[in-house]
């Protein structure tokens, strides 16, 4: 898979926090307490604990990459399946899960859609 990588100037003028590794899980075992991303997915969102981000953008370039490297870990067959579920399916509550801020999470939904646009290309 080929992942195109854009940024775009914000003037959100906010910085905001993800939270810490304990939070955080917690809030990804309520979308999907799934003994796989327990395991292998949820270590990599928890290595960027407590990260600030001034750009929403980023944010959902993170989550966009986190996602990609997961899923080129599992057996093909499942790759495409596995993307479009976290993509389509979780994404927005991945985000929700992240980012405290409603206006902020607003602008990363918007990335994260357009992420997924441009990788689909």
């Amino acid at each position: 898979m080929t992942l195109l990588v854009f940024f775009r100037r914000t003037k959100m003028g906010k910085i905001i926090n993800l939270p810490g590794a304990t939070e955080m899980e917690g809030k990804m075992l309520k979308i999907n307490s799934n003994h796989y991303w327990k395991k292998y997915f949820y270590p990599l969102l928890l290595q960027h604990e407590r990260r600030s981000f001034a750009n929403p953008h980023s944010v959902a370039l993170l989550l966009t990459n986190i996602i990609y490297e997961y899923v080129e870990r599992l057996p093909v067959p499942f790759k495409p399946v596995m993307a479009k579920i976290m993509c389509t399916m979780h994404g927005e509550s991945f985000i929700n899960a992240l980012v405290k801020d409603a206006e902020f999470a607003k602008e990363v939904k918007k990335s994260f859609r357009e992420l997924l646009l441009v990788t689909r290309q």
